[in-house]
């Protein structure tokens, strides 16, 4: 089961610098991914490290970038082949956005397991004074819905939430992570419903805040009220999935996490 991060979408980029997948290629990751035979469509662009793409043309395109004759294809030939700034694969990269001075490769799977031949990984190379480098790169992609410069987030069934049935036509879900007990995500929250191969998909857009601040965000702070959200009719005979990620996931509550002390779990 993929492990969905609350923090999605709230404008955090994780980059991980260390604990590098393996260096050795695997044909597992070549060709289109196997994931776009559920989701042959998505109405809206993904974003790892900022960059958005398309994933339905990304995923369903080659994967030999680093075989290209683009400026940022030939830096990533260099790049691979010094194994910088630590070993990557070598082979079977897809390049999922480009732009002056910019581009971002991927390689692996959707929904790949961590610190597998297959996980997905991302790396970002920026030209800077006429050479291409390395700008950022995370062992863990998991594309983030993005429409108009906004960015979703992911969602979970609040505990309130009886189990789905076919006359279902509301529910209650808790979207993203608080930085505090005062701040209200529900009411910036641009619910939006999509319907893919016989699937609902409710993908939940967070509106910026009209004023930032720059403090730090408190620890482990609960849930705010649930948002109510009207489906658009009876659910029926169709599977509700969350599009905060591509591809999206089964909806569903979020597992009880136990409290660990002195080493041992506690319920």
């Amino acid at each position: 089961m993929r492990v969905r991060s609350l923090l999605a979408g709230m404008g955090l980029v994780l980059v991980l610098l260390a604990g590098a997948a393996p260096a050795s290629a695997s044909d597992d990751v070549a060709g289109p991914d196997p994931a776009l035979a559920e989701w042959p469509a998505w109405p809206y662009k993904a974003s790892c490290n900022g960059m958005t793409f398309d994933p339905v043309v990304t995923f369903s395109g080659p994967t030999n970038a680093e075989r290209g004759r683009l400026p940022a294809e030939r830096a990533l030939r260099r790049l691979l082949s010094r194994d910088f700034p630590f070993p990557l694969p070598h082979h079977h990269w897809r390049l999922a956005a480009a732009k002056p001075g910019r581009a971002l490769f991927l390689h692996g799977r959707l929904g790949a397991e961590m610190e597998t031949p297959a996980q997905l990984e991302s790396y970002e190379l920026r030209r800077r004074k006429g050479h291409w480098d390395m700008n950022a790169y995370s062992s863990i992609c998991h594309p983030l819905s993005a429409r108009g410069g906004h960015f979703a987030t992911t969602w979970f069934l609040s505990k309130s939430q009886p189990e789905l049935t076919a006359a279902t036509e509301r529910i209650r879900i808790d979207v993203g992570a608080r930085c505090s007990k005062n701040e209200d995500l529900n009411a910036r929250a641009e619910p939006e419903f999509t319907e893919i191969a016989g699937k609902l998909v409710l993908t939940v857009f967070i509106r910026p805040a009209s004023k930032t601040t720059n403090v730090a965000c408190f620890e482990d702070v609960p849930p705010g009220p649930p948002l109510v959200v009207k489906l658009p009719g009876p659910l029926g005979a169709r599977q509700l999935f969350d599009g905060g990620l591509f591809p999206p996931s089964p909806a569903t509550h979020l597992p009880e996490m136990p409290h660990v002390v002195f080493g041992r779990a506690a319920g």
